[in-house]
């Protein structure tokens, strides 16, 4: 992820799931910081949120 249509892409497509409290893109570190509600979504949930904008998840 390079650019900041990338960066807009990640965090629309992560703020439209609902559940997502926060979901900041950092393009210089190529991370996402995603804070959620676990009753409402999941870690799965949102990586495949993630691959389905066209973007590769890993996670620290």
């Amino acid at each position: 992820m390079s650019c900041q249509h990338c960066k807009s892409a990640v965090e629309s497509s992560l703020s439209s799931l609902n559940g997502i409290l926060v979901a900041e893109v950092n393009l210089d570190e190529g991370t996402a910081i995603v804070e959620y509600d676990e009753k409402m979504t999941d870690s799965n949930t949102i990586k495949n949120t993630v691959i389905k904008a066209g973007y590769n998840v890993s996670e620290n």
